[in-house]
């Protein structure tokens, strides 16, 4: 008797068992995000990339899988996920955060850390390694802190949460132009349920292989991105779209970074004034990227212009319009002084820094001092050793450094 009675109470837990994974593939409920519900890989596995079903390209995070020659370095899961806790020292300086955004090519052919040593600088953004999460990036950013410096991660992520290798499976996932036809050009469907839970679970596995030593993670949206227009997402502008997103991705960081931060970036198509419908999440920061300005005037200059672009006056304004909704302690301005990218067309061989104004440069921290902004991060990719070869003279490194270092309100 207690044999049958056995046997039946295993088959009822098998038949539950079965139930509730067949409805969790099926119920479309299931698979709206929610954080609670949110699926992770518990054992650290690769980000999911593509279809599950499609069995020509199984995930390389998979148990039992040898990665290939050309797989992402995954994070060694014998150690721990968390993001580095340095012990930083106390900085009494008006501008907390005084940095730059490099090349891994520019970090390893000018000892970059030597020279932020000599003016200031206290924080890297590092795009461009060769592997997240190995040897040679962690080997890199004990390096950085060891000396002192926070290092991050900030790039355009619209196609790392969804990937365009998913089109072909689930065109649904990704935008409707003004034509009625998904495309899979840039960014996706903020509001589609299932790509809201691909996000939350790939910001996880994303946030974990960038672990910044500063708490602050960047998922900006694909670069001069548009934004979705079915019937669903329509009724929300570019700016509000991505703040959508932002709100599922501080979510998912903060499941394993409760110190996580979350960059909110007014910049082209999101220099807008700040959303009526969707409000921000707790640990999201204000990122002003000024990139269609004139450098040879100030910021502050409000009838300043380049071209057919949106005056300083209007860049500002949206600026000050968000400072009444986000905390100006911890907003951060994204600026272009140092971009010798953007100097040389952003194609090779490099060209000489054009957009360095020492005089204006100061008139512009002067401003952003003003609003109480207290981070300010330049773009200084491709100042590596192909640029002091070819010109010699990165005096203006220095400048720029100091002249946050020293500034005093």
């Amino acid at each position: 008797m207690k044999r049958a009675e056995s046997i039946i109470l295993l088959l009822a837990v098998f038949t539950l068992l079965f139930t509730a994974n067949s409805c969790t593939e099926k119920d479309p409920a299931w698979l709206a995000y929610h954080k609670s519900t949110a699926r992770q890989d518990a054992g650290g596995g690769g980000i999911i990339i593509v279809d599950e079903d499609d069995e020509q390209n199984p995930d390389p995070g998979s148990p039992g899988e040898e990665p290939g020659p050309d797989d992402p370095v995954q994070p060694d899961p014998q150690e721990p996920d968390e993001p580095q806790e340095p012990e930083w020292p106390v900085d009494n300086h008006w501008f907390q955060t005084r940095g730059i955004i490099l090349t891994w090519e520019d970090v390893v052919t000018l000892d970059w850390i030597a020279l932020a040593k000599t003016c200031g600088i206290n924080t890297f953004s590092v795009n461009g390694f060769p592997s997240i999460g190995g040897k040679t990036w962690k080997d890199y950013v004990a390096k950085c802190t060891q000396n002192g410096i926070r290092i991050c991660y900030e790039d355009h992520m619209g196609s790392q949460l969804i990937p365009r290798s998913l089109f072909k499976t689930h065109p649904e996932y990704f935008r409707m132009n003004e034509n009625g036809v998904r495309v899979d050009d840039v960014n996706f469907c903020v509001t589609n349920p299932e790509v809201q839970q691909r996000v939350y679970d790939n910001a996880v596995e994303l946030g974990k292989a960038y672990a910044p030593t500063n708490h602050r993670y960047y998922f900006w949206g694909d670069d001069f991105g548009k934004k979705c227009h079915c019937p669903n997402c329509k009724q929300y502008t570019d700016v509000e779209q991505w703040l959508i997103v932002e709100n599922i991705v501080i979510d998912a960081l903060r499941s394993f970074d409760d110190k996580a931060m979350l960059a909110h970036l007014l910049y082209d198509n999101t220099m807008q004034y700040p959303s009526t419908k969707v409000s921000p999440k707790e640990g999201i920061f204000l990122q002003f990227a000024p990139i269609n300005r004139r450098w040879d005037y100030s910021i502050a200059n409000a009838s300043a212009r380049k071209g057919n672009y949106q005056t300083h006056g209007y860049m500002t304004d949206c600026l000050k319009e968000h400072l009444k909704i986000f905390p100006a302690e911890t907003a951060e301005v994204l600026e272009y002084w140092l971009d010798v990218t953007m100097s040389s067309g952003w194609k090779k061989p490099v060209k000489k820094i054009a957009q360095w104004y020492p005089s204006v440069y100061q008139q512009d921290i002067a401003y952003y001092a003003s609003l109480g902004i207290r981070n300010i991060v330049t773009y200084g990719m491709w100042i590596g050793g192909e640029y002091l070869n070819s010109f010699g003279d990165i005096q203006f490194v220095k400048d720029y450094g100091n002249g946050l270092l020293n500034y005093t309100k």
